[in-house]
């Protein structure tokens, strides 16, 4: 027997990270201010465009930036891309 698994609302804070040098999905995601997570993200949104490309965002060089990004959203800090 197959399970199928339901996303529900998720009322944490989410730290979204948006590769720079990759396009950000559809223009229906574009124009939603919480990039497609609207029925799932219930607590605090926020987001930050980070260099690379959606694998190289990872990289050792970028990987300070990310870190503090979230970081940041981890503490409730709330100075970075903020989406409510």
């Amino acid at each position: 027997m197959l399970r199928t698994y339901v996303p529900r609302p998720f009322l944490g804070r989410i730290a979204n990270a948006l590769a720079a040098d990759h396009p950000s999905g559809s223009e229906r995601v574009l124009q939603d201010p919480r990039k497609g997570w609207r029925e799932l993200a219930r607590g605090p949104f926020q987001e930050r465009t980070l260099a690379g490309s959606h694998f190289s965002m990872f990289d050792e060089k970028n990987a300070p930036a990310l870190a503090d990004f979230i970081r940041s959203v981890a503490s409730g800090s709330r100075h970075c891309g903020t989406m409510s």
